[in-house]
């Protein structure tokens, strides 16, 4: 019987441990996505409000500054492409952790068992794979917003 208690801890301790990672990686994700997509709207803006400027000029400052804002329009625009691209990486990577979470859910609070928490552990590292190194001070943060 006590061998069996133990067990019983053993695999929940590691499951608690497994949907904590998870929690902890998709409120990192969504604020890097939150992040990402506030850089790129704010990107567009300054584009928008530059060209508009340029326009209200006078025709010779004008036409100067508005060759200016082209350019600088342009890189923006390049720049919020790839700023949207990195939000949709990690739309991606939290909406993974997410289903994770919702088939570890699923399995239930009692009827898990030790290939079960091996398979989520697994599959938890194969969903790390694809992150790049993350900002340990907004791990941090979402390590206490979870607590």
């Amino acid at each position: 019987m006590k061998a069996a208690e133990d067990q019983e801890t053993y695999l929940w301790r590691r499951r608690h441990e497994i949907m904590h990672r998870l929690k902890v990686s998709v409120l990192y994700h969504r604020m890097r996505e939150r992040f990402f997509n506030i850089a790129s709207v704010t990107a567009n803006l300054i584009a928008v409000i530059g060209i508009t400027i340029s326009l209200l000029m006078s025709a010779k400052i004008g036409n100067i500054s508005a060759l200016a804002l082209s350019a600088l329009s342009f890189a923006v625009l390049y720049t919020s492409f790839s700023i949207s691209s990195k939000a949709h990486q990690h739309d991606k990577l939290a909406t993974r952790f997410q289903l994770l979470l919702t088939d570890m859910a699923a399995k239930g609070e009692r009827d898990f068992t030790e290939d079960d928490v091996n398979s989520w552990d697994a599959e938890l590292h194969r969903i790390e794979l694809g992150e790049s190194l993350p900002l340990k001070t907004l791990v941090r943060i979402c390590q206490n917003r979870i607590r």
